[in-house]
């Protein structure tokens, strides 16, 4: 099977989209994932350091924080990993055949409507 033009750059398009928009929507999902962790993590941290006047003390110990930072990433993010891999692949497979499609499609149409406007009438 020959490929034209037009399919090579397609080929192309999809390699990058599944190492580029796959690499960007699984940062998505374990940013997604995370979210509730990293909240967690920011109230505890102010929570810990801030004080009334606004000024962070040279001594605040953050690694009770940290803790229970690790310990939430891990029952959200890492626990759930095979969940965050099977809608990366979600993402980032399902729209290719789609947009081959609707690609195909309109160059279909568009060659069906030149084909009547080059028959004499």
């Amino acid at each position: 099977m020959s490929l034209n033009g037009w399919h090579r750059i397609g080929v192309i398009l999809i390699v990058l989209w599944c190492v580029v928009g796959g690499l960007r929507i699984r940062s998505l999902v374990i940013s997604d994932t995370g979210a509730s962790a990293s909240s967690e993590l920011g109230r505890c941290l102010e929570a810990r350091s801030v004080q009334p006047d606004g000024r962070v003390p040279a001594d605040t110990d953050w690694g009770p924080c940290d803790k229970k930072f690790y310990a939430d990433w891990k029952r959200d993010v890492q626990d759930r990993w095979i969940e965050g891999v099977a809608y990366t692949a979600a993402y980032t497979f399902i729209p290719i055949p789609i947009l081959w499609l609707l690609v195909s499609g309109l160059t279909a149409v568009v060659r069906w409507v030149r084909a009547g406007f080059a028959q004499p009438v």
